[in-house]
């Protein structure tokens, strides 16, 4: 018992040791304040922003294109897709990457920001997905309905009674791919 607790201050100390370090030293925001004098890294800060909205809008439209068209699919075909969807979500990311660009790479398809976006999307789009499924799931039907049949036209019933219920889903999908595009160093 007493060597565990040992083990497990030497490694609290050596967790803790940058901080105390930084904290004992000064701490200081003067580097973090001339990365923005620096061009290339704006440029690489508007690059990662851009692909991560990109990234946002793409795998949230197709996530909720794909969250409607699940409920259609017979029994097999929905198990089958669903199953699909899980596994981006157990392949590591760097996995998922190298298998991207390999795919990339033998279709033809040059290098790029456009093959980058696609990646992106395409490791967000599972994730997208599920958080639509769910707030597809609980649409209530009978809102729709009783506007139809009160004579509203097609863009209101979309607009004031469809729109509404899955909004925040939608915000919920764009935030997490957009923190997906990101964080994943690793895909790019």
């Amino acid at each position: 018992m007493r060597r565990l607790r040992t083990v497990l201050w030497v490694a609290l100390a050596f967790l803790w040791a940058p901080i105390v370090l930084v904290a004992l030293k000064g701490a200081s925001i003067d580097a973090f304040i001339s990365l923005w004098d620096r061009p290339d890294i704006m440029r690489a800060l508007l690059n990662s922003v851009v692909l991560a909205f990109v990234t946002g809008v793409g795998a949230t439209l197709m996530g909720t294109i794909t969250a409607f068209w699940l409920p259609t699919l017979p029994g097999f075909g929905k198990r089958l897709v669903q199953a699909g969807l899980v596994f981006p979500m157990l392949l590591p990311e760097i996995a998922f990457g190298l298998a991207a660009m390999t795919w990339f790479i033998r279709m033809g398809f040059p290098l790029g920001w456009s093959t980058l976006a696609w990646s992106h999307i395409a490791f967000s789009f599972s994730y997208s997905t599920l958080i639509m499924k769910g707030h597809v799931e609980t649409i209530d039907p009978g809102l729709l309905d009783a506007a139809r049949d009160l004579g509203a036209p097609r863009w209101a019933v979309f607009l004031l009674c469809l729109l509404p219920q899955i909004l925040p889903g939608l915000a919920a999908s764009f935030v997490t791919s957009l923190s997906f595009s990101l964080a994943d160093f690793l895909m790019s």
